[in-house]
């Protein structure tokens, strides 16, 4: 979209009268309003003249000073990892991009308050530039990481915030049409002082240290900044302000916002890795420290010219959609080509001044980004405060994610030194990605039919902007024939899409009978498509100690898909932008079209042999065991082939996919269906069916879900479905709010300091467990409160032993996910492929290291019985119902709190037998002793004939299965089988030292 030419004067707008003059001559209206009656203020003319030279120029030194020094933490960076008393701490990078990011971070909440404080704006600035110089001066007298982020970190990112933005309210006041131009200029003044201060600050390190030179930066910023001050200025009087209409927030609604603003992010998180890391790479290509501040200093100058560029050009009629898809791929080209490749002084070069001026010119065309969403007054800051928000998510996240994109070894001839190979990928994924928000599409093509009316998206109004895209009329799309490309929305009416190749859900990658008009589409149940659920592969094993008959296995799946749960056999693609999932099954399936994927292999040994899991003779131990990962399991038990998501299917990848393991004596079945398949149908009502067709019985009879099964309540308005106190809806502030609660508890121990096992819990001692806390609770309570289930210990357990360290109460939401079949008129029980029909119990409480098991489990069980009400499971049902409909995740916890949820598998596997599939002799294995201490030794080597009915071992998860991704806040109850109940669980490898402590002192868990 281009900028508007005709741009109206910002700075006077008002209910009944605007200023639409573009010459700088403003003059106001004295009729225009009583509040405005009498005003004969001579205003300094806009874009031109002294005082508005003056004023950029005072803000260029301004920035060039105090926000150059942040940007060059760099070099900082390098010298504080050869400290002693820093070098061991990988969080040295939180000092910079945490001074950094506050300023972007907290633009959001300074602009207003800068708007209806606009007296007080000289004030805010000498504020601000007392608390930047101060911490300055306190980061010299610090010997810790932890005081550096407080003082070089937090409090210079606060003061800076609080004194940048008044300037740039001016700056905005004195420079309207030109306003690409003032932000270009300004922001190259910190690739100015980049060109200056690296050298300086690596000099002053070299030979007096980091204590002495931030003093010594502290006394020239006072000087050279301080007698500034008087020059900032304002252009408009504040009375002015103090008539300006409330903020018009309409700009949330156009698409063109969202767009800017999620490329912005995507640009934002790769942007600052360069300037993070370029002087250690030098170093670790044996460059000098010096060598690696000249790099930093020839990006800067690189950015100035990238900004006045990008920012020139951004005034005249250049399509800001092209200037940044030129700055984002040339600059993820030079990342990938010449940064990962760089293992010469001159290659970096050519990368830092290649990647300095596009990626830099980015931030200089949001000032015409600003104005191409909206040119209301109101509405021109706070959009400005956004993009800055969101690219200061990337400058926050930078420190935390580089050090943990780090490898540990360095390798001289591999792509980005191997140290740095993932930091070098991750700048230029991030930048790749945000051209794909450009993609070219003509919003006019589009419209939806809803009964007799027509709603264009994106249609233009005359003269004007395009309207925003209203997503909501599209929820979901099903087409029902390939060829008219004509779809069924959520109410019946039909959508049409007419630019074929614009199509987010492509027609031309189905294979050709699945294009054949004779095509099913069936959608998976809306409420199981929450982003990433729908992206996740369910896996499940079965561990079954005899041999199976693989044949009688196989055929019985085929006759099971072809002729009593096709769907099993479809292919699971996506229904469109924003529309979860749908199945897509033939009519009739071609006798050459693979239903499942099968694979199986043998290995030469005893299961007990390989120690893949602990005893399984745990009737008689009345101790907790640990086990290896489910992850570590999934790496023995399937194929590398196997897709690990959704995400990693491909164009014709069957829906469900089977792995056998044959171990001399015991086999291993592996499962693998897409998350939401499984919700939908219930993974143990196939696996049922299956088996009942391999033994010779008819599967029963599977039930259809009817639409609006799990609507629940429609009576129930959005406020009342926001209640507290139970499962509800949040509001888009209480979502933010949880995530942001969770983001300082991550960066103290991400996803790469927990460590995930099977944790074996023998049903002696949780039984044992039960009854004495039951006793606890009866006479504390009375012996009519509520009786505990061994899965209220089990959980009561898990969340304890998680947070061991906690010496504070923090409250944490403890849920558990519920079947409601046979609770709701809707769902009956008993039945076959019926969706699992889940609610959540919400048990709200503080948690500490002394908060007694007893207590944890009463509270979940009180939660259960409430949740399990029928009035309950129908409000439960119309939140999810309202959750989908509104694209909003599954947020069971409350702001500022902590959640920890349990899944328990383990009642969903009665009566799945595998034991009349068993074949083979069932003898002591062939280990060639014949003793009675060989024997002994290995009673766990011993196949013995499976008992009828006896239920397998049950292993999984449905968890994104990513090193990186964090697993601590929930866990799964998998089966109990062999005595025991085998959990899946994650701790932070700071508890897991106090578990196994605890465990040496008490293996029964009875002091807790």
């Amino acid at each position: 979209m281009s900028t508007p030419s005709n741009l109206e004067s910002i700075e006077l707008a008002t209910s009944s009268a605007r200023s639409t003059r573009t010459d700088g001559e403003d003059s106001i209206d004295p009729n225009s309003s009583t509040e405005f009656h009498g005003i004969q203020h001579q205003l300094e003319p806009a874009d031109r003249g002294f005082a508005a030279w003056k004023l950029l120029l005072t803000a260029f030194v301004f920035e060039a000073l105090l926000w150059g020094f942040p940007l060059s933490f760099g070099v900082f960076q390098n010298y504080y990892s050869k400290q002693p008393a820093f070098a061991s701490n990988r969080y040295i990078p939180v000092v910079g991009s945490v001074a950094s990011g506050i300023s972007y971070l907290g633009a959001p909440a300074v602009t207003p308050l800068i708007k209806r404080y606009q007296r007080f704006q000289t004030q805010m600035i000498w504020a601000g530039w007392f608390i930047c110089i101060g911490g300055v001066v306190l980061a010299s007298f610090c010997t810790t990481v932890e005081t550096l982020i407080l003082t070089q970190g937090v409090a210079y990112g606060v003061g800076f915030l609080i004194f940048y933005y008044p300037i740039l309210t001016m700056v905005n006041e004195y420079w309207i049409t030109r306003r690409g131009m003032a932000y270009g200029v300004l922001c190259s003044s910190s690739g100015v002082s980049g060109a200056v201060f690296p050298f300086a600050i690596e000099a002053l390190l070299d030979k007096y240290g980091y204590q002495t030179t931030l003093r010594a930066i502290a006394v020239s910023l006072f000087v050279l900044t301080g007698p500034l001050i008087p020059f900032l200025k304002g252009r408009l009087p504040p009375s002015v302000h103090s008539a300006s209409t409330r903020m018009d927030w309409s700009f949330l609604r156009d698409v063109l916002f969202w767009l800017y603003s999620i490329s912005n992010l995507g640009q934002g998180l790769g942007y600052f890795f360069p300037s993070l890391w370029l002087p250690s790479y030098a170093a670790s290509i044996g460059l000098s420290g010096r060598e690696g501040a000249l790099l930093l200093a020839l990006m800067s100058i690189s950015q100035v010219a990238g900004q006045l560029t990008f920012g020139l050009l951004s005034d005249r009629k250049v399509s800001l959609e092209g200037l940044a898809i030129v700055s984002t791929v040339i600059s993820a080209t030079s990342a990938f080509a010449l940064w990962g490749l760089a293992h010469n002084l001159s290659l970096l070069i050519v990368f830092a001044l290649v990647y300095g001026f596009f990626a830099a010119g980015f931030t200089a065309m949001w000032a015409r980004m600003t104005t191409a969403v909206s040119t209301d007054s109101t509405a021109v800051p706070m959009i400005f405060g956004l993009f800055n928000f969101g690219k200061g998510v990337g400058n926050v996240l930078a420190g935390p994610i580089s050090g943990n994109l780090l490898f540990h070894i360095t390798s001289a001839e591999s792509y980005g030194l191997l140290k740095y190979k993932g930091v070098v990928v991750f700048t230029g994924s991030c930048m790749v990605f945000t051209p794909l928000e450009y993609r070219p599409f003509d919003y006019n093509q589009v419209s939806i039919l809803r009964g007799d009316r027509a709603k264009k998206f994106g249609c233009r109004r005359e003269g004007g902007r395009p309207l925003p895209l209203c997503f909501m009329e599209a929820k979901r799309f099903t087409y029902r024939d390939a060829l008219g490309a004509t779809n069924e929305t959520n109410d019946g009416s039909v959508a049409k899409v007419i630019p074929a190749n614009t199509q987010t859900h492509r027609l031309d990658t189905m294979k050709p009978h699945e294009c054949s008009p004779g095509t099913q589409v069936i959608p998976l149940e809306p409420k199981d498509q929450w982003k990433p659920i729908d992206e996740i592969r369910s896996l499940v094993f079965f561990v079954l100690r005899h041999s199976v008959n693989e044949e009688k296995l196989r055929s019985s799946l085929d006759d099971l898909i072809r002729n009593h749960l096709p769907i099993l056999g479809a292919r699971v693609r996506s229904a469109g932008k924003g529309s979860g999932l749908a199945y897509h099954v033939p009519a009739g399936f071609p006798s050459d079209k693979p239903l499942f994927g099968w694979s199986s292999r043998s290995v030469p040994t005893t299961f007990a042999a390989s120690q893949l899991l602990p005893s399984s003779k745990t009737e008689s131990i009345e101790k907790v065991t640990w086990g290896k990962s489910v992850v570590e399991l999934e790496e023995e038990w399937t194929p590398a082939s196997w897709p690990r998501s959704r995400l990693d299917d491909g164009p014709d990848t069957p829906t469900l996919l089977v792995h056998l393991t044959h171990y001399e004596d015991d086999t291993v079945v592996s499962t693998n269906l897409p998350h939401a398949v499984v919700d939908q149908m219930g993974y143990a009502s196939f696996v049922r069916a299956w088996l009942q067709l391999a033994t010779g019985s008819q599967p029963p009879e599977f039930l259809e879900l009817k639409p609006g099964a799990l609507d629940g309540a429609r009576d129930l308005s959005k406020k009342q479905l926001r209640q507290k106190g139970t499962y509800r809806l949040k509001t888009r502030d209480e979502r933010i709010r949880i995530l942001l609660g969770f983001i300082p508890e991550l960066i103290r121990e991400p996803a790469q300091d927990e460590s995930r096992r099977l944790l074996i819990l023998p049903e002696t001692l949780i039984t044992k467990l039960r009854n004495k806390h039951q006793e606890t609770i009866d006479a504390k309570y009375g012996p009519k409160h509520a009786r505990l289930t061994n899965g209220d210990v089990i959980s009561a357990l898990l969340l304890k032993l998680g947070h061991l360290h906690r010496k504070k109460p923090k409250m944490f939401t403890l849920s558990a996910a519920v079947n409601a079949r046979g609770r709701h008129p809707a769902l009956p029980a008993g039945k076959s492929y019926l969706h699992n029909a889940i609610v959540y119990s919400v048990a709200r409480m503080p948690i500490s290291r002394d908060t007694p098991v007893y207590e944890i489990a009463r509270q979940n069980r009180l939660a259960v019985i409430e949740a399990l009400k029928p009035e309950s499971v129908d409000r439960a049902l119309a939140v999810s119902r309202e959750m989908y409909h509104g694209g909003i995740g599954a947020h069971i916890c409350e702001p500022g709190e902590f959640s920890f949820s349990v899944t328990n598998w383990s009642s969903a596997w009665h009566g799945i037998d595998f034991s009349k599939l068993s074949m083979g002799d069932f003898s002591t294995s062939s280990s060639g002793e014949n003793s009675d201490t060989a024997a002994d030794e290995s009673k766990d080597s011993v196949s013995l004939p499976p008992a009828a009915g006896t239920a397998p071992l049950v292993l999984g998860h449905a968890l994104m299965r990513n090193k990186r991704v964090v697993t601590r806040f929930n866990t799964q109850i998998m089966s109990k089988a062999e005595g025991g109940y085998w959990c899946d669980f994650t701790l932070t490898i700071k508890n897991v030292a106090l578990v196994d402590k605890l465990l040496q002192t008490d293996p029964s868990l009875e002091t807790i």
